[in-house]
């Protein structure tokens, strides 16, 4: 796995037009299996490790950058975007 560094803003560009459609604001990760070991670092802050339970998450703002730091075998998480229309 490559550990590479980004932002969760690309969906604010229409890929026809090239112009921003929509403003996204936050990012919620959360775990959806169970067991297994899989960890996320915001730059510039304390890497955060998913408990082993389905259900647990961060939320955290979508343009700050951002990367998994580690994710087990069969790890599924499921990333929502929240935000608005311009």
């Amino acid at each position: 796995m490559t550990l590479t560094s980004r932002q969760d803003t690309d969906e604010e560009y229409a890929k026809k037009h090239g112009a921003a459609d929509r403003r996204v604001v936050y990012t919620v990760l959360l775990l959806l299996s169970d067991g297994g070991c899989t960890a996320m670092q915001v730059l510039g802050e304390e890497e955060n490790e998913f408990t082993d339970v389905a259900g647990t998450g961060f939320v955290f703002i979508s343009e700050l950058w951002h990367r998994t730091q580690r994710a087990s075998k069969n790890t599924v998480k499921l990333a929502v975007f929240y935000g608005y229309t311009l």
